[in-house]
């Protein structure tokens, strides 16, 4: 232990800083554990010749998102690390074909579809997909919709202005529309705002407390589209309210509105994962349009 004490620190010190370059920044936001002592082990056979590093690192960003994002590590975590590790490193070390790593199989570990996604769980409970789907909301920026400040180490771990999760559609409208909890407390319906701004929102109607951002926003309302685009949020969708509507007209709409809401930011998120687990870079502007128009950047 002691020889190779400088050796495991200096791995450890090159997955913390591979974690915080996707974006993964604290434990409490964490999708699974299990990918990162595959990754610390992994840094000591990293190429140094930068063409080569670079295929490594992108192989690793496809092995993270998969980890993030896939059924893989959700029963039988252990072994499948572990067969998971010989490939990777098979790859890195003798140059063998990505095959040989198990949860980069497509068809045994299919990147999450949108009907997938649909079915993310709050990431309060912990689950895999759940946290997976706000850790590429985060990877975007996921800037606060009132101060603007982006998720990074200092703001997500701050105790003075602590992150939390955010109900885009209030619980209390829908559960007032006959929406089940499961589907109220779905990753979809979720961003992440400081304790300050999820207080000053509250429960008010999606379409309300948008213009009071604006308002407030000395750059109007084009900077608060801008900041909603950062979690991957469908401004059009999410910009809906119910004045002047009898009780109703009011739960009928918000039922609607919110089935569309969800279904549109799936389509968005579905193509975010499309990304990450090919080890690309998210082009938040390229996402938000094909949501729209499908086909468009083809």
């Amino acid at each position: 232990m002691l020889s190779a004490w400088d050796t495991v620190v200096k791995n450890i010190k090159g997955m913390v800083s591979f974690l915080e370059d996707e974006c993964i920044f604290d434990a409490q936001r964490l999708p699974s554990y299990t990918p990162i002592p595959i990754l610390a082990a992994l840094w000591e056979h990293l190429p140094t010749q930068p063409d080569k590093l670079g295929n490594a690192r992108l192989l690793l960003r496809k092995f993270l998102w998969r980890a993030f994002l896939t059924s893989r590590y959700e029963q039988s975590s252990t072994s499948s690390a572990l067969q998971d590790y010989r490939g990777l490193r098979k790859v890195i070390c003798e140059g063998a074909s990505e095959d040989v790593v198990p949860i980069l199989n497509q068809e045994s570990y299919p990147i999450p579809t949108k009907e997938m996604i649909l079915q993310a769980d709050w990431p309060k409970r912990k689950s895999i997909l759940g946290r997976g789907v706000l850790a590429m909301q985060i990877k975007c920026g996921a800037e606060d919709l009132a101060d603007g400040a982006r998720a990074m180490v200092a703001t997500i771990t701050s105790k003075e202005h602590p992150r939390e999760y955010h109900h885009l559609f209030p619980a209390a409208m829908l559960e007032d529309a006959g929406i089940a909890d499961e589907q109220i407390f779905r990753g979809l319906n979720c961003a992440l705002v400081t304790w300050r701004t999820n207080r000053t929102i509250s429960d008010k109607d999606p379409i309300t407390y948008l213009k009071e951002r604006a308002d407030n926003c000395a750059l109007g309302e084009e900077e608060m589209k801008r900041r909603l685009r950062t979690h991957l949020i469908p401004y059009a969708k999410l910009a809906v309210g119910y004045n002047g509507m009898s009780d109703d007209e009011r739960r009928g709409r918000a039922k609607n509105d919110y089935g569309a809401f969800l279904s549109v930011r799936a389509e968005i998120l579905a193509g975010a994962a499309q990304q990450v687990c090919e080890g690309r870079t998210l082009v938040v502007n390229e996402l938000m349009l094909e949501s729209y128009f499908p086909g468009i950047n083809k």
